[in-house]
């Protein structure tokens, strides 16, 4: 049985966090109880089946964020290593789906999840994440039935998150401002001809991070905020060359949803 799991933090591992968790469908957290993670959950002929995580699939589980993130949008990741010397962490790469994109889950599908208390709790101790945060994101995920282990939660309207792209239809969680336990579901529809897809490999996706930008008034039948981008990420490290410096959507789905979110901060 192995140790249950100390620290998520990247400058404070020990060989005692290395996993090797090649060949499993389903990996439980040491010392928590339904605590576990997948690979890959996919639908054959109606049935639902765990996909086994790949061979080498060796290293840490740690936390990952960006500056530019506000304290609600980190992650736990799976960082591939040569070996249980955590001295190697830096030189070792994020664990990747097929797509192209790293394996993840976010703070939003943690913090709502009880069996997860556990993990949440050594963040904060770790001073990776406060408990304001966790709070916060709480009221939004136990609202949200079945929610993604990737969802993307927005806390207030100009703060930049994270997105997977290309993808026609990215879906947003927004948390209501004040103490409002309301969360909203938006559907983005996005073009098929955008610039984003002449930089992507056919099949792949990119790790992006993004913010909405705003018309100047909202009376106009067709508003859809944009999305400026603002670093993109792909397996090999940042992408600098050809990225557009925004995306513009085709639509927003229910739009009067986003837009009441929105006048709820301009009141706040």
């Amino acid at each position: 049985m192995p140790e249950q799991l100390t620290t998520f933090d990247p400058r404070s591992l020990s060989p005692h966090n290395f996993r090797d968790i090649s060949y499993q469908k389903v990996f439980v957290f040491p010392g928590a109880k339904r605590s576990y993670i997948h690979y890959e959950r996919r639908r054959i002929e109606g049935k639902s089946f765990y996909t086994s995580f790949p061979d080498k699939t060796k290293g840490f589980l740690y936390y990952w964020t960006h500056p530019d993130l506000p304290p609600t949008s980190g992650q736990i990741r799976f960082r591939i290593t040569r070996s249980k010397n955590p001295q190697g962490f830096d030189r070792g790469r994020d664990f990747c789906l097929p797509s192209g994109i790293p394996w993840y889950m976010t703070l939003a599908y943690l913090a709502g999840k009880k069996t997860y208390a556990g993990v949440c709790d050594i963040l904060v101790r770790d001073g990776l994440v406060t408990r304001d945060a966790i709070k916060q994101l709480r009221p939004c995920s136990e609202s949200v039935r079945l929610m993604p282990r990737q969802a993307t939660v927005i806390t207030s309207p100009d703060e930049i998150f994270p997105i997977c792209l290309p993808q026609l239809n990215p879906v947003v969680y927004l948390a209501a401002a004040g103490e409002s336990k309301q969360i909203r579901k938006i559907r983005i529809e996005l073009r098929k001809n955008e610039e984003i897809y002449n930089f992507i490999e056919p099949g792949k996706q990119v790790f992006a991070l993004v913010q909405f930008v705003y018309p100047k008034k909202y009376e106009r039948k067709d508003w859809v905020p944009h999305l400026r981008i603002a670093h993109v990420y792909a397996t090999d490290g940042p992408v600098t060359t050809g990225v557009p410096s925004s995306i513009k959507p085709r639509a927003m789905y229910p739009r009067r949803d986003f837009i009441a979110w929105c006048k709820e901060f301009d009141q706040s």
